[in-house]
């Protein structure tokens, strides 16, 4: 039997806990006409290494983790010439962007992305925003863990 942390070398992930968080905006963002906004991500699914903190996924493990995210807003003023679109950022910079927004039922549209982003387990870390070309509309985010959230979850070195 072995205990403790498992090395790769034997078959192992060669760390002691899987990092994964779940997080969602359950307030609304209000997200400024022509801009570029940080989501506000205040409530947890789940986060038991306690690496998601003020809007920040910061693992403490390097290593690849699939992420995905989502911004959904509802207005009966989106502009089908203009973009609305969720931003995965790393560091401060936009790092991989999400679809365009796409119609899902009434006024209401989503936005949302997944892809596999190296970590380095000690300053990295991803924040969500959203852009809205839309000079003239200051839109909200629906609330909802199932619209606008960011997930990650480690999946190796």
């Amino acid at each position: 039997m072995v205990t403790g942390t498992l090395p790769v070398t034997n078959g192992g992930t060669g760390v002691a806990a899987i990092q994964s968080i779940s997080a969602y905006d359950s307030g609304g963002t209000t997200c400024a006409a022509a801009a570029f906004t940080k989501i506000n991500l205040a409530t947890e699914n789940f986060d038991a290494s306690g690496v998601f903190s003020s809007n920040r996924f910061t693992p403490t493990i390097a290593g690849k983790y699939i992420v995905e995210w989502s911004v959904g807003i509802s207005s009966a003023n989106l502009v089908g010439t203009n973009r609305y679109i969720a931003i995965l950022y790393k560091n401060g910079a936009a790092e991989r962007f999400g679809d365009e927004a796409v119609a899902l039922a009434g006024n209401f549209y989503t936005s949302n992305g997944s892809s596999i982003i190296s970590m380095n387990g000690t300053t990295d870390y991803l924040e969500v925003y959203f852009y809205n070309s839309n000079a003239a509309t200051t839109l909200a985010t629906y609330n909802s863990n199932l619209t606008t959230f960011l997930d990650a979850i480690w999946v190796g070195l």
